[in-house]
């Protein structure tokens, strides 16, 4: 959901899928993915869910007279994606030769048919499942950058419960509330809910999105959600219990990819200069949220729209300006588990590679962030 420079006119649509779906009718979450894909490159489906707010296609290379490189990027305003409204917000896009509009998005799913020179966007905020299903439909996007790390010491995404419900296999016959029924929420949650002897069919998951999961969970409508910063910790502090950080144990990772941001490989390879200096920006923007966190916590309070006092006691992620195909590939166990794998992949096409990332001259890695 990627906010404007004139952040007060973004109009951002939120829906809810209300329809209960019990485990096993929803596998195969990420081969649905790519079948939706599907029809959206055959015409016969649109990318619904993206509030469209970038330029025309004869603005998209570089801003007139400016010397500066227009990109029109599409995300999701959440912590996770910070340093991009920081880099924005501070400056750090201009100093490195970008003019950046930002564009909101509703589903990673829809963003790969709306990358490239022709279309919407030239960059846009995916996770592993979003590319991988998108690659397997034969549309050829790549992993352009880094974004976040979801860590032991710095958990993203967490499984939050009723506070009468204070183990895994406690959620046994309950409902859970997740923003998308495939993915890498859906298949870290099932993994570590079928290692605690909770096996898909056992519970039931509805869709909410991620701003209205909180409300859900007090409402009774669900007993369970896969969240994020910053409506983690209002939730903890009133009682509800803490159950997992699913996408950690799910992978066996210390910290494990979580986002990053995805470009179509012809774009990619006709504009690695313009990749070199979002990466700069965004390492750039990431010192920023270490060295100036409380206004960090501005920014983000700008964005969200969330409280103040939400908004204090967010703990920001780790994040990571690169991203490489071992990070990526971490989730293909995970997926093939909870049987979302998509066919037809090959890892080490998942990403460009770091020297283009990071340019030629730099060879170190960008990985930074709090963990």
């Amino acid at each position: 959901m990627e906010p404007e420079q004139a952040h007060e006119e973004r109009s951002v649509r939120v829906r809810i899928n209300k329809d209960v779906t019990d485990g096993p009718r929803k596998r195969h979450g990420i081969a649905r993915m790519a079948q939706m894909l599907g029809l959206v490159i055959l015409g016969l489906a649109l990318p619904a869910g993206l509030v469209a707010c970038g330029s025309d296609g004869d603005e998209q290379s570089e801003a007139s007279g400016s010397g500066t490189q227009k990109l029109r990027v599409v995300y999701n305003i959440n912590a996770a994606w910070l340093p991009a409204m920081i880099a924005q917000d501070e400056g750090f896009f201009a100093d490195n030769g970008l003019d950046v509009e930002l564009s909101v998005y509703e589903s990673a799913s829809t963003v790969p048919v709306t990358l490239g020179e022709d279309k919407q966007y030239d960059l846009g905020g995916a996770n592993p499942a979003s590319l991988m299903a998108a690659q397997s439909q034969g549309i050829d996007v790549v992993a352009v950058a880094g974004a976040t790390l979801d860590s032991v010491k710095s958990p993203l995404v967490s499984l939050i419960a009723d506070p009468n419900i204070t183990s895994l296999a406690d959620l046994s016959g309950k409902r859970i509330g997740l923003p998308a029924l495939e993915g890498t929420y859906y298949a870290s949650m099932v993994r570590v809910l079928d290692d605690a002897g909770v096996p898909p069919g056992s519970y039931d998951t509805i869709q909410i999105p991620t701003p209205r999961a909180a409300e859900q969970l007090r409402a009774g409508v669900v007993d369970a959600v896969m969240t994020v910063p910053p409506f983690v910790e209002p939730l903890i502090r009133e009682g509800y219990g803490h159950l997992s950080d699913p996408q950690t144990e799910a992978t066996s990772s210390d910290a494990v990819t979580s986002a990053f941001w995805m470009a179509t490989r012809d774009w990619a390879d006709a504009n690695e200069d313009a990749i070199t200096a979002w990466v700069r920006s965004y390492k750039d923007a990431i010192n920023f949220i270490k060295d100036e966190p409380a206004k960090s916590r501005t920014i983000l309070q700008k964005y969200t729209d969330l409280p103040a006092d939400v908004v204090a006691e967010t703990k920001f992620p780790a994040y990571e300006a690169t991203v490489t195909n071992e990070k990526i590939a971490a989730w293909m166990p995970v997926f093939e588990a909870a049987d979302q794998l998509p066919s037809g992949l090959d890892e080490s096409q998942f990403a460009l590679p770091l020297q283009v990332q990071l340019g030629k001259s730099e060879t170190s890695s960008a990985s930074t962030g709090s963990d």
